[in-house]
C-alpha cells in the first residue's frame, strides 16, 4: 500500500472502509453487487448482517435479516423461522436465490440457502 493510499484510507470514516472492504471481497468470490440487481434476477450476494427482526407475517413467522454489501441493502427472509443458529448481527454470509422487490418494500431474498464465512477468530 502506498503512502498516498494509507493516508487517505486514514482519513476515510469505518462506515466507507466497511463498504470498500466488502466491494473487493464480494468482487473476489464473483457474487453479485445489490447496486447492479433488479427484481427477478437469480442472485448470489455476499455481505455483512447488519440487524435480525422476528415477526409475524399473516399466520406465519419470518426470521429477517438486513445485509449490506457495500453498495446495498437486500432483506433475507426465511418464513416459518423464529431463529437460525450462527445468523446475528455482524457476521458475514454469502446469499442465494430469486431477489423479489415487493411492492413498497426493500429489496427481498425468500427463504434463501446461505453459507457462514467465517470469522476473524474461528
Amino acid at each position: 500500500m502506498s503512502l498516498k493510499s494509507a493516508v487517505s484510507r486514514l482519513a476515510m470514516n469505518s462506515a466507507a472502509i466497511d463498504a470498500e472492504e466488502l466491494t473487493r471481497e464480494v468482487d473476489e468470490v464473483s457474487a453479485h453487487h445489490l447496486c447492479d440487481c433488479k427484481a427477478g434476477d437469480l442472485v448470489t450476494v455476499l455481505g455483512t448482517i447488519s440487524s435480525i427482526t422476528v415477526r409475524p407475517r399473516g399466520v406465519a413467522l419470518a426470521f429477517e435479516a438486513e445485509l449490506y454489501d457495500g453498495s446495498g441493502r437486500v432483506r433475507l427472509v426465511w418464513l416459518g423461522r423464529r431463529n437460525i443458529p450462527g445468523i446475528v448481527a455482524g457476521r458475514r454470509l454469502v446469499a442465494a436465490g430469486r431477489l423479489t422487490c415487493p411492492y413498497g418494500e426493500s429489496p427481498t431474498l425468500y427463504n434463501p440457502t446461505y453459507t457462514l464465512k467465517p470469522q476473524a477468530h474461528e
